[in-house]
């Protein structure tokens, strides 16, 4: 698929080089030690389908239905996020960051056919609410590999940490009230990142990212990619105001969630971000 191929390409870039330095208000600002903090609120809207499979009363395997987000599967498709960035650029050609965002949509709907998850059925006519959790943080280790003429670029590795939650809940049909909450997963992953930055003056600076990685963790298998660009402007010498776009995939399957149940997911976050970041 397109986002196998994409999520090859951001590793062959990475490798090559293309990757991100930290921010600064000079194109010199990698060689000075720094501490910068980042808010940034991402909006988004939501892509990706899910399905649980389980066991009924009987202990029979029963296949679940792929339910899509916005239809059988409902939820606030257009929402935000908050992300807390954390950097610190020991000035010598090494930085160290980390980030964490939490989101979280929900949404409600009347089906319009039969669907399964997670072993109980849900009838046409059923009144479902319906929930996704997902917390993502991120820590690397930075190398700034070219820091010259107003252009920084290097490499990044470290480690990811994912996880998902998933709920249905019956508010009207037989039986009135059923809920059905599953954890689809959590893992740590490796990360490799790409980053490049470019400051052609003193008051502007446009920064790129892209990071991805994958692996097997117990019986939770996937693979995510998170790709970046923004501009940033400096009114103050230690502030920057800006924003960007941004996209986060993730194609995770648990094959053991416990009691015989497994789920498969594939999530696309797309959208805009606006940045304020602060530094020290």
């Amino acid at each position: 698929t397109w986002i196998r191929r994409l999520a090859a390409a951001a590793g062959v870039a990475a490798c090559a080089g293309v990757a991100r330095a930290e921010g600064g208000d000079t194109p010199d600002a990698t060689k000075t030690p720094t501490f910068a903090g980042e808010l940034r609120w991402f909006f988004f809207a939501l892509d990706g389908d899910l399905r649980v499979n389980d066991v009924d009363q009987t202990g029979t395997a029963v296949k679940g239905t792929i339910l899509e987000f916005g239809r059988e599967y409902d939820l606030d498709t257009q929402s935000g996020a908050p992300e807390l960035v954390a950097r610190l650029n020991l000035g010598v050609g090494f930085a160290f960051s980390g980030s964490y965002m939490e989101m979280g949509s929900d949404g409600n709907r009347v089906l319009r056919r039969d669907v399964t998850y997670a072993g109980q059925t849900y009838n046409a006519g059923d009144y479902l609410g319906t929930a996704l959790d997902l917390r993502y943080s991120r820590a690397m280790v930075e190398w700034h590999v070219v820091d010259l003429l107003g252009v920084a670029a290097g490499i990044a590795v470290g480690g990811a940490y994912i996880r998902f939650d998933a709920e249905i809940e019956r508010t009207s049909g037989n039986p009135p009230v059923t809920t059905t909450t599953h954890e689809i997963g959590h893992a740590p992953f490796p990360l490799l990142a790409g980053i490049v930055r470019v400051a052609p003056v003193k008051w502007f600076y446009a920064r790129a990212e892209v990071a991805g990685g994958g692996g097997t963790w117990d019986d939770l298998q996937g693979y995510w990619l998170d790709a970046a660009a923004g501009a940033y402007l400096l009114p103050m010498k230690n502030i920057s105001i800006g924003g960007g776009v941004r996209v986060l995939h993730l194609d995770i399957q648990n094959l053991d969630m416990g009691k015989n149940a497994e789920a498969e997911g594939r999530f696309t976050l797309y959208g805009v971000y606006a940045a304020i970041e602060v530094r020290l």
